[in-house]
């Protein structure tokens, strides 16, 4: 999440960013939580894309994990 201090406290400073279209600033994520209270759901995927990542965990476990941690290998190594 974009503007709080929890992006700063994260224990995984890899160095990778998301790209711009995918982060979430505060608004957004007040906007969902919001909405919830109309219309409760169990769990909230956002972005929306990444919806796809879930059922490809959902349908092939692991894979996931292995083209997350190809990508993670691949970027720079935050201090």
């Amino acid at each position: 999440m974009e503007g709080t201090e929890f992006r700063q406290g994260r224990r995984g400073q890899t160095g990778y960013l998301l790209p711009r279209r995918l982060r979430l600033g505060t608004d957004q994520v007040a906007r969902e939580i919001v909405a919830l209270a109309d219309r409760p759901r169990p769990f909230v995927v956002r972005p929306r894309l990444f919806r796809i990542a879930v059922a490809l965990n959902l349908l092939a476990p692991g894979l996931v994990d292995r083209l997350v941690w190809r990508v993670m290998r691949g970027a720079p190594s935050g201090s």
